[in-house]
């Protein structure tokens, strides 16, 4: 865990390097090393090392001002695939995903890394499970105005697609129905009533089209 650690911190300078191959090359190599790496070590929930800790100090700076800060965009992408690696193959307990989680959510990304940065956010959900995941990032799809142009961030839209390929709803089935079933029960509803007074056209597709994501 302490090599991983170390590699993370050395190969990490290479990141920024202005030749894309150069930046592919180390993000490429170093999620190798921690999926062969990690996948040798047994994790538990006993055992918090020194390694362990230095790399959970490695992944805070992957999300840091130096990577987040404009001009650093192939760099935050790159870290995301990076971190993205160690919560599919890292035993991290629920505090400290919770809080990655978060931070990582709060993160304002360009076009160019919104893919990977929901696919970072969809290694979490995997990981997490239903419950947990939305405890942290709650959805509040009718709390907000659908024609406001931060509507999927404010209301956490975004995250339904992800669910689809990160949830399997047969291991998740309590949790869909408690948590997703009054939702839908409610934004149907909302469409109805809108279809009925002869509304916006375009506010019950969207209406729709959540329902789709949903369910």
């Amino acid at each position: 865990m302490k090599f991983i650690a170390a590699s993370m911190s050395g190969i990490s300078e290479y990141l920024f390097n202005s030749t894309w191959k150069i930046q592919n090359a180390a993000t490429s190599s170093l999620r190798l090393m921690i999926s062969h790496g990690l996948a040798k070590i047994v994790t538990s929930e006993n055992q918090h090392t020194e390694g362990c800790q230095k790399v959970l100090m490695n992944i805070k700076y992957f999300i840091s001002t130096r990577f987040t800060e404009p001009g650093n965009a192939n760099a935050l992408g790159n870290s995301l695939s990076i971190i993205k690696t160690i919560v599919e193959k890292m035993y991290l307990d629920d505090q400290v995903l919770c809080g990655m989680l978060l931070e990582i959510s709060n993160l304002n990304v360009g076009k160019n890394q919104y893919s990977t940065w929901t696919s970072c956010v969809g290694a979490f959900m995997a990981k997490m499970g239903g419950k947990k995941f939305f405890s942290v990032l709650p959805l509040k799809l009718v709390d907000f105005d659908f024609f406001s142009l931060s509507y999927a961030q404010d209301s956490r839209s975004w995250v339904l697609p992800l669910i689809e390929h990160n949830l399997k709803i047969d291991a998740n089935l309590d949790f869909f129905v408690e948590y997703f079933m009054p939702m839908v029960l409610q934004l149907n509803k909302l469409r109805e009533l809108e279809e009925k007074a002869r509304g916006s056209a375009i506010k019950v597709k969207k209406y729709e089209t959540l329902l789709v994501q949903i369910w």
